[in-house]
C-alpha cells in the first residue's frame, strides 16, 4: 500500500512524497512506509521456538493474539546480535499477517520526496534486493 502526499517544496513545485517510519539496526537507518506499521512496542517477552528459522526469535503475546517476532539482521545480511531490553518492536501489518520485528531504535517519521528515491541497486547484499524498495 502506497500512502503518497502531494507538496509544494521551497521552490513551490508540486512533489509527492511518502511518510516513513525511521528505525535503526546495527548502525543503519532504514525505514518503513507508516501505513504498515501499526505499533510501537518495548520488547516484549518472548517464547523461542524450536526448528525454526534463525530469523524467528520465536513468539510473543499481544493482547491474546501470538505473533511471531523476527530479526531481519538474517534476512538483510547483517550480524545477528543478541536482543536486549533497550530494543523495541515494529508491529508491522501486511495483509492479514501480522509480525513484530525488532529494531535498536525507532527514530522519527519523515516525509521522503519520492523523485529522491533511488532503485537499490549500489552496495547492497544480494538479500537486500529482495527487501528494499529503495535508497
Amino acid at each position: 500500500m502506497n500512502h503518497t502526499v502531494t507538496e509544494l517544496n521551497t521552490d513551490n513545485v508540486r512533489v509527492r512524497s511518502s511518510r516513513y517510519s525511521v528505525f535503526s539496526i546495527s548502525d543503519t537507518l532504514f525505514g518503513i512506509e507508516i501505513l504498515a506499521v501499526k505499533e510501537v512496542l518495548p520488547l516484549p517477552q518472548y517464547t523461542r521456538l524450536p526448528n525454526v528459522a534463525a530469523y524467528i526469535l520465536g513468539v510473543f503475546n499481544l493482547r491474546g493474539m501470538i505473533l511471531p517476532l523476527v530479526d531481519i539482521r538474517y534476512i538483510l545480511g547483517i550480524r545477528p546480535k543478541p536482543a536486549e531490553s533497550s530494543d523495541m518492536i515494529l508491529l508491522i501489518e501486511q495483509g492479514r499477517t501480522r509480525i513484530g520485528i525488532i529494531v535498536e531504535r525507532v527514530l522519527d517519521i519523515v516525509n521522503v520526496d519520492e523523485s529522491r528515491i533511488e532503485l537499490p541497486t549500489r552496495n547492497l547484499s544480494p538479500l537486500f534486493g529482495n527487501y528494499v524498495g529503495g535508497i
